[in-house]
């Protein structure tokens, strides 16, 4: 007779997985496999191992890491002492999550992001890591905004790549086509979640009865 017992473990043990650590596991195989950020997350989501609230919450923290990346790694590398390429994966993806959330999230308290960073950290590293989340996450909020690249970075057009996490590229492209307000307007909008949008099937329903 075959023993199920250790299947239904790994089944309780992928149910209690937070928002945070499916987060997690979809930035780390995004760094370390190059895969698709949608097509990852997709995976955990079908599962359905999370209510809608904490899926919303998995959807924007991984979202938003892969948007901001260049800007949340630039911040990081001030901040750790030995670089973000000296960390392993996982504390490096707990630490951009974690700066995210800080940075672009208010709704969810400091304390809550630091906290939870620091149990990833021990589940996913050890309590050296753990600690070096610790340090490394109220460093920047005692800091605040004082990590800002366009102030701290000698070229300007390196600075405003950073600030709005884009290639140089791209954004001196736009500087030759436009003025510099007008570039910041685009980039910031290019940041932005996209909305919800629908298009009426017109040979089952029109405009009137799909608002209904």
């Amino acid at each position: 007779m075959k023993n199920w017992s250790g299947g239904r473990q790994k089944q309780r043990r992928a149910r209690n997985k937070s928002a945070r650590e499916i987060a997690l596991e979809v930035l780390y195989h995004v760094d370390t496999r190059k895969a698709f950020a949608d097509l990852q997350l997709n995976r955990f989501l079908k599962r359905k191992e999370l209510q809608p609230r904490d899926a919303a919450l998995a959807t924007e923290i991984v979202f938003g890491t892969v948007r901001w990346r260049m800007r949340l790694d630039w911040v990081l590398g001030v901040h750790v002492r030995d670089g973000l390429d000296s960390l392993n994966p996982w504390i490096r993806n707990i630490l951009r999550m974690a700066v995210y959330q800080l940075y672009f999230l208010d709704r969810v308290p400091a304390h809550a992001i630091v906290d939870e960073s620091v149990k990833l950290a021990k589940k996913f590293g050890n309590p050296g890591m753990a600690g070096l989340v610790n340090a490394v996450l109220r460093r920047i909020l005692r800091e605040g905004d004082s990590s800002n690249p366009e102030e701290k970075l000698d070229d300007p057009l390196e600075g405003m790549a950073v600030a709005y996490s884009h290639p140089e590229w791209l954004v001196s492209r736009w500087l030759e086509r436009f003025g510099d307000e007008e570039v910041r307007e685009l980039l910031q909008a290019n940041n932005q979640a996209p909305g919800i949008s629908l298009r009426v099937h017109a040979g089952k329903t029109d405009r009137e009865i799909l608002r209904q």
